[in-house]
């Protein structure tokens, strides 16, 4: 003879099923979030070799974080450093304008996730951030200098910049960023709340160094070369190293 389960039987049922959900998922999580952490890495030694092939291209010079850009059509439009590499063929993405997200695939960090629409100006600047003290000394015309790798390597430390002077391989090129008010990545990294190294990995940022390595860190490895320097954990709050 069939037999039915009771009501208490099912309940029973459905609560073991829970518990093994409430023990799987945070497991599941932590394996998406390290697989974004790869992922991310992987992207940013791709912007690493792109800007060490661009800057062989171009008498050693960095590319700037911001200024014009002269597009297919010849006329100029304000872009990021990401916008100069993928203009001038050093990314691997092809076939999309500068205003279009798919020129910087290798240029986000995969784990980003956008809040809301983008102003269409803005897309070039939702990107990994270059550290803005390796950008040059002054603006001029409103827009950042660029400058060479030699003289990055031997800049002097800032009250606030991610710099080790003649130490490439513990000065920050370009890392895990976000703009505090929109909460969205920004191509400037350490520029106050407009570029924060963010701790989106579980808390910790990857970024790929002056001379091209890539280093994934937490807020006390920081601390070590950058103490007094700030930072965005997870929630986006700012916090001193």
């Amino acid at each position: 003879m069939k037999r039915s389960f009771t009501l208490i039987e099912l309940l029973v049922v459905i609560a073991i099923i829970a518990i093994l959900a409430s023990m799987l998922l945070p497991a599941l999580n932590r394996a998406r979030a390290s697989a974004h952490r790869t992922k991310c890495i992987n992207g940013l030694k791709h912007t690493g070799t792109s800007m060490n092939m661009y800057a062989d291209d171009n008498k050693d010079y960095i590319p700037p974080v911001n200024g014009k850009v002269i597009i297919p059509s010849g006329s100029a439009k304000d872009g990021s450093w990401a916008t100069f590499l993928y203009n001038t063929g050093y990314g691997s993405a092809t076939g999309a304008n500068v205003f279009d997200y798919k020129a910087y695939t290798n240029f986000l960090c995969p784990a980003y996730e956008r809040k809301g629409d983008s102003d269409v100006g803005q897309i070039p600047f939702e990107v990994y951030g270059l550290n803005i003290w390796l950008a040059g000394d002054t603006l001029v015309g409103g827009q950042w200098q660029s400058t060479t790798r030699l003289k990055a390597s031997k800049k002097e430390p800032t009250s606030t910049g991610f710099l080790v002077q003649n130490r490439p391989s513990s000065t920050i090129l370009v890392g895990d960023s976000v703009r505090i008010s929109t909460q969205k990545q920004s191509a400037y990294l350490d520029y106050g709340g407009q570029g924060a190294m963010h701790m989106r990995h579980m808390n910790t940022a990857n970024a790929t160094m002056l001379d091209g390595s890539v280093s994934t860190m937490s807020p006390n490895q920081l601390r070590a070369d950058h103490n007094g320097k700030r930072y965005a954990d997870d929630n986006l709050q700012i916090w001193d190293l």
